[in-house]
């Protein structure tokens, strides 16, 4: 169950959009071992699909020293034979135009990972995992407006009451309509919103639903929930709440 309280969405709300003075910062934090599972259940062995994954995957050679493996649902970044560093990986159909705020890289991967902090056109902001940044990490420094492909990768979702909102002691009140997101993490969202489209979707062999959900009101933004993490009937319409780990991507 989501536990995540209205306060506290409106406290990582304002610390999300206090920018720092440098566009580009570093940080030794950064870690994969929760996103598995939005594409894996607890039985699932995560550390013998990887290495399959790893041994079998498709490698793009980007230079001497660095290489990228990807298969259908997980990408690796390789230097000198050694990998750095290994995560789900997504990418659908829609681009989004943004205009970039800040870079955080992860200095304990190299520098070859980072999360990237933009402003979306509708105005909103968003923070997403780069998958790309090992070999285009010059274009998302060199570059202010950016085409991404964003998704966000679903831990658990369920149907929502706004009255749960509605607290009988605050004069603040949602309606029917409400939608919002606000960061649990620098890189994981908690949404809220109407889902608007639907789309039967597999990452290689793990089965799913590429859906969209309208979490602000000029902005539909694409999810993907495995079926394993799914435990509602999926409606459009259907006013639902969830977290998800985003991502994206450059890369046409």
């Amino acid at each position: 169950m989501i536990k995540t309280n209205i306060s506290s969405w409106f406290s990582n709300l304002r610390n999300f959009f206090v920018h720092t003075d440098s566009k580009i910062t570093h940080t030794d934090k950064g870690s994969h071992g929760p996103h598995w599972y939005t594409i894996f259940d607890e039985k699932i062995d995560k550390k013998a699909c990887v290495i399959k994954a790893f041994e079998i995957g498709e490698k793009l050679y980007i230079n001497d020293s660095l290489s990228i493996m990807t298969n259908g649902w997980m990408r690796g970044v390789i230097t000198n034979n050694f990998v750095v560093t290994g995560f789900p990986y997504i990418k659908s159909f829609k681009y989004e135009k943004c205009e970039l705020a800040s870079i955080i890289e992860w200095s304990h991967s190299k520098n070859l990972e980072a999360i990237i902090k933009v402003s979306h056109e509708s105005g909103c902001g968003l923070a997403f995992f780069a998958t790309d940044y090992a070999f285009n990490k010059n274009n998302y420094k060199d570059q202010k407006n950016l085409s991404i492909n964003i998704v966000g990768l679903v831990y658990e979702m369920y149907e929502f009451d706004v009255k749960e909102l509605n607290e009988p002691a605050s004069e603040i009140k949602f309606s029917e309509d409400y939608c919002g997101y606000f960061p649990c993490s620098e890189d994981e969202i908690d949404f809220i919103g109407r889902i608007q489209d639907i789309l039967e979707y597999f990452l290689d062999d793990i089965a799913g639903y590429l859906i969209t959900v309208k979490i602000t009101p000029d902005f539909g933004m694409n999810f993907f929930i495995a079926h394993t993490n799914l435990s509602i009937e999926l409606e459009k319409n259907k006013l639902v709440r969830g977290i998800a780990w985003v991502q994206g991507t450059l890369e046409k």
